[in-house]
């Protein structure tokens, strides 16, 4: 299990053959391709056993009391993804809407950000965005995220003017003594 490592698993039923059931799998590095497989079930019910089979293996914990999920060392945890409407209207930018950019830069960016061009692009690929809900990381996931690197943050500033005024009274005993002591910086 690394560090930056992600694993999604569903349990999904043919879209014509209603008996036939899918425990899909997807896992791999952040920001990879990753992997997949799939096994084929003939009742809901075995799928549903594979399922809670694997998701024991890699969380640590069971199906059933995922609502009281214990963060297991080495295994995976759950993160909370928000498949709602977005809360944020865009900003819709327009060619000539007062831009300081160049013009064939404002352009560019107008094309690259043009979402009638991206759904084109979509369904020539064949890709149906409501069979593949995007999610985001829900609020509460990003307020852990900087509450961590507050602390991080906390630590670097406290352990940088530690090392600082260790640093400022070791200089002042160097050069009131007149010796050419090394100052010693602590390790974070």
């Amino acid at each position: 299990l690394g560090i930056n490592s992600f694993y999604n698993l569903q349990i999904l039923q043919h879209d014509k053959n209603l008996g036939t059931f899918y425990v899909y799998k997807h896992w791999g590095r952040i920001g990879s391709k990753g992997n997949s497989n799939s096994k084929t079930f003939s009742s809901l019910s075995s799928a549903k056993d594979a399922f809670e089979a694997t998701y024991f293996d890699k969380t640590g914990n069971e199906w059933e009391e995922r609502k009281n999920f214990v963060k297991k060392p080495g295994k995976f945890y759950p993160v909370e993804v928000d498949y709602g409407a977005e809360d944020q209207k865009l900003l819709e930018v327009k060619r000539g809407s007062g831009s300081a950019l160049d013009k064939q830069v404002a352009d560019l960016v107008c094309l690259l950000f043009d979402q009638q061009v991206m759904k084109q692009t979509l369904i020539e690929l064949e890709f149906d965005v409501s069979k593949t809900p995007l999610g985001k990381l829900k609020q509460s996931n990003i307020q852990k995220g900087y509450e961590a690197l507050k602390s991080i943050e906390k630590i670097l500033t406290e352990g940088s003017e530690e090392t600082e005024d260790k640093n400022n009274s070791e200089s002042k005993d160097n050069n009131s003594e007149g010796k050419n002591k090394e100052l010693i910086l602590r390790d974070l």
